[in-house]
Parts: structure tokens; C-alpha cells; sequence
């Protein structure tokens, strides 16, 4: 897909979704209600369940990881000051959320806004994303680098051991860019002093195979999902990645974030963030808003579209190539340089 169709400039589209930047107190205090309600009562349930028929309680883990799923989605829309028109109430709200995803509020947000305001940009890469070499830069590292570049993006790696890594451990500590970060290191530290006290309180209580079940199971399998569709909405074959002098913010927002067509109900756990070219052409519009504002104007056509079947090719997807202008696998690399060594 070409990079350079014709797009609405800045002060065009920003009259185009401004209809959709309100947040509305009855939808968000529902939303609320149905997602964090559930997910405190199939927690409970399952602390009572997983001695008496573990496997059964292993399943259910499942439908509360989605549960997981949906709360991170409102801390998210919180963090992006979509969810509550006041922010002290938001702020509230988000690091109440954060102390169910295991992911710091304050931190995360800051983190996520640099995401968001270099996504798709090869010269600011770094914080907030999943690391993405070019073959050049593959090339020039050495063989340790290369064989630890290889096993971090090996989609076994990647979600079913770095995710959940990256939720119950590196979220605990603070980075090395964030030194100046004070307000979001204290916070930080008020989070893991919280959970610290919770998971202490539940090893007491319950012990460790319970708490395992009812408690880092659900946070294991939705921090597998949740990286998945945040890998997914960026990575993909025909993604956007430019260097800063042709980086272009609404290019990179709509060709640089993919359409990801889900069933309905995997829609509704995922908050609608499968319209994330709507979510980073302007991050203010709620989630329960994405999909209108996708249905009502043709810019948002211009998108990739994925499915479920589709996407699975993305999580081979390594290295992008800067001269074709699009991700490649690593099989797909070695059979380059075997024809142009021939």
C-alpha cells in the first residue's frame, strides 16, 4: 500500500472526529460498572473455585483475562483524558485500574505518550514500543545481539514469556530515560507498595496454587492478549515507518495503525481499540466512540485491514526492510541474502 495517497490535512480531519471528543458520564460510568464489577466477582469466585476443581478454575482465568483486557482499556482512555471530562477524577479511576492490570499509572501514560507521538517514526523509536531493528541496523550487530534480537521477537518469546514479564516485573522498576520522571517514579512506587500488600495478603490467605490460579493466571493470559493487539495494530507487513524528515503524523496515524476486525464480542472485551487508526489520529476520542467515528467518514478506509486469519502472519514479521518499504520475516531476509550472494 502506498504511503502517499492523498489524506485530509491536520486542520480538516481535526474538524472531521471533533464531534466525537466527548466523553459521556452515563457510557464511561457503565462501562466501569461493567467491566470492573465482573472481574471482582469472577476473582472471587475463583479464589473459592481453584481449590475444589482447579482445571475448571484454570478456564475461567480466561474469561477474566478479558475482563483485564477491558479495564486496561479504560485506564488507557484515562491516560489519553477520553474517559472522564475531569482529569483528577480520570487520574483516580486510572490508577485504580492500574492496581488490576499491574501496570502503573502515571508511568504508563507518560511511557505511552511517546508512543503515541512517534509511532511510526524510525528515528524516535524506543520508549513505548516493541523494539523493530531495519536490516541495516540486524546487520550491524553483533552475533550475541543478533541471536538476542532473534529470541526476543520469536512470538513465543514475545507473548507467552515477555509479556507477562513485562506486566508483573519490568513494571515494577524504572527505566533508565524516566530519570527526571519524579512524579511518575513516586507514583510508582505508591503502586508496587499497593500490590506488594495485596499479594501478600493473598499468599497468606489462600496460598500460593489459589492465588496463582485466581490471581497471575488471568494477569498472564491477558497480558498475552494485550500485547498482541498492541504488536498486531503496528506491526504488520504493510506498516508506516518513515526517518523524522518524511515522518508524517496523520499518515502515520491511519497507515500506520491497522483496521483489526474482530467478532463482536472480542470487540466489546477489547474496548473497540481494533479502530486504533482512529485512536492515533486523535487519542481523545472515547473508546465506545471509535467505531462510529470510523463508520462515518471514508479517510479511515485508507487503513490496513486485518482479521483474525490475516494477522497471524504478523507475528513472524521481524525486520523492516527501508528499501521495499515494509516488514519482512527473518526466512524471508535469509532468502534475500541467498540471491544476492548468488
Amino acid at each position: 500500500m502506498s504511503h502517499t495517497t492523498g489524506l485530509p490535512e491536520r486542520n480538516e480531519w481535526r474538524k472531521i472526529v471533533a464531534p466525537y471528543q466527548k466523553s459521556s458520564a452515563l457510557r464511561s460510568g457503565f462501562q466501569v460498572v461493567n467491566s470492573i464489577g465482573p472481574y471482582l466477582a469472577l476473582t472471587a469466585f475463583n479464589f473459592w473455585l481453584a481449590p475444589q476443581a482447579p482445571l475448571l478454575a484454570a478456564l475461567l482465568a480466561v474469561l477474566t483475562a478479558g475482563f483485564m483486557v477491558r479495564i486496561f482499556i479504560i485506564q488507557h482512555d484515562c491516560g489519553h483524558g477520553s474517559f472522564l471530562k475531569k482529569k483528577r477524577s480520570a487520574d483516580m479511576l486510572g490508577f485504580l485500574c492500574g492496581l488490576i492490570t499491574f501496570t502503573p499509572y502515571l508511568y504508563w501514560r507518560r511511557s505511552h505518550n511517546a508512543h503515541h507521538a512517534s509511532s511510526g517514526n524510525l528515528s524516535s523509536r524506543g520508549i513505548g514500543d516493541i523494539k523493530t531493528a531495519t536490516i541495516k541496523e540486524y546487520e550491524s550487530y553483533s552475533l550475541a545481539r543478533r541471536i538476542w534480537y532473534k529470541v526476543y521477537r520469536n512470538p513465543l518469546f514475545l507473548f507467552v514469556i515477555g509479556a507477562p514479564f513485562q506486566f508483573l516485573i519490568l513494571h515494577r522498576l524504572p527505566d533508565a530515560h524516566s530519570v527526571d520522571w519524579h512524579k511518575e517514579r513516586r507514583e510508582l512506587f505508591v503502586h508496587n507498595l499497593i500490590l506488594l500488600t495485596i499479594v501478600t495478603a493473598l499468599l497468606i490467605n489462600f496460598g500460593f496454587a489459589t492465588t496463582f490460579l485466581a490471581y497471575f493466571l488471568p494477569m498472564w493470559v491477558a497480558a498475552a492478549v494485550g500485547s498482541w493487539l498492541f504488536y498486531v495494530q503496528h506491526q504488520y507487513e504493510d506498516a508506516y515507518w518513515e526517518h523524522n524528515d518524511d515522518w508524517n503524523y496523520t499518515e502515520a496515524a491511519i497507515k500506520g495503525s491497522s483496521m483489526y476486525k474482530l467478532p463482536k464480542i472480542l470487540q466489546w472485551f477489547s474496548g473497540n481499540i481494533g479502530y486504533h487508526h482512529v485512536h492515533h489520529l486523535t487519542p481523545k476520542i472515547p473508546n465506545y466512540l471509535l467505531e462510529q467515528c470510523h463508520n462515518n467518514h471514508k479517510m479511515f478506509e485508507e487503513a490496513p485491514t486485518l482479521t483474525i486469519l490475516s494477522s497471524i502472519k504478523c507475528a513472524f514479521l521481524s525486520l523492516w526492510d527501508e528499501d521495499r518499504k515494509r516488514l519482512i520475516s527473518f526466512s524471508e531476509y535469509r532468502r534475500m541474502r541467498a540471491e544476492h550472494a548468488a
